[in-house]
């Protein structure tokens, strides 16, 4: 049993032992993709090319408010450095603190994407009145250890001090397929970044500037990433988005262009056209379901 199913299962039987009934929620997010790759071969797999994963969702709610929240991956990413059949779980007491598997608060949470174990603390900076968040993160060997931090709000600040970092299939999908993910071993110590985003009337903008350092192996050079993300809600109808991701340092382009259409109140289909460099052109369709 990995380490991630034996906390699930100590923060459920924390949950149902402590005292009261607790508030118990189940659902799913179902994510199926269908992509056809440069070389023309299909793929019809239980996650999208972003590395949002398929998952059963359990809630509960304790009576003194803290949350135990558990995702349960419909799906496994091909290479992936995180084995687990857990995306998260966690307990939380909502806006102060988390402790499980969760995500890195790091940038937007779009480029360096990691579910990992830690301890995490949310506060703010008393002198300027910012939100900080803070995680320790232990994963075991050849995986990601260290610290990670996110000082900010529409503007921030992350810093992530460690090893290992950038290694998920869910990480830097902007450049590489999920499936093409580094693996145990590989990565980088210490990463760096700024990110702004911005909305007004159906319009949204973010960018993301990432500087990595230190990598482990001759295969993890420093590397930095300039992506800008473009978005527009139609009113009552889709959103569309592009976006492009540079690497300045090896001078490589990456596009993505999508729209997320509504069919129903739960259900969106997301056509999907990729540029990679070095790999060509990626097209793909999604479903996202909620249940």
């Amino acid at each position: 049993m990995s380490k991630a199913h034996v906390v699930a299962a100590l923060l459920l039987l924390y949950g149902t032992a402590a005292g009261q009934a607790p508030n118990l929620s189940i659902s799913a997010d179902l994510n199926p993709q269908l992509r056809v790759r440069p070389d023309g071969v299909t793929l019809i797999q239980m996650y999208d090319d972003s590395g949002n994963f398929s998952r059963l969702r359990l809630g509960l709610i304790l009576p003194n408010g803290w949350r135990v929240r558990v995702f349960q991956k419909l799906g496994r990413i091909r290479n992936d450095a995180d084995k687990s059949g857990l995306d998260e779980a966690f307990i939380e007491r909502a806006g102060d603190w988390r402790v499980g598997k969760q995500y890195l608060p790091f940038g937007s949470g779009r480029l360096l994407k990691e579910s990992v174990l830690g301890a995490r603390v949310n506060t703010f900076l008393a002198l300027a009145d910012l939100p900080i968040s803070v995680v320790v993160v232990e994963n075991g060997p050849g995986r990601q250890r260290g610290v990670v931090a996110r000082v900010g709000d529409t503007v921030g600040i992350s810093v992530a001090s460690g090893k290992h970092f950038g290694i998920n299939a869910t990480a830097f999908t902007q450049l590489r397929p999920p499936e093409e993910s580094p693996g145990t071993g590989r990565g980088y110590r210490l990463a760096y970044a700024v990110d702004i985003r911005r909305a007004t009337g159906g319009w949204g903008a973010e960018v993301e500037y990432i500087r990595l350092r230190n990598g482990h192996t001759a295969l993890d050079p420093d590397e930095d990433i300039l992506d800008v993300l473009i978005s527009y809600q139609f009113p009552f109808g889709p959103l569309v988005e592009a976006e492009s991701t540079l690497t300045l340092e090896s001078g490589g382009t990456n596009l993505r262009f999508s729209s997320s259409i509504p069919v129903s109140k739960r259900v969106f289909l997301v056509p999907t056209v990729r540029y990679f460099e070095d790999r060509g052109w990626v097209y793909s369709l999604s479903a996202f379901i909620r249940l």
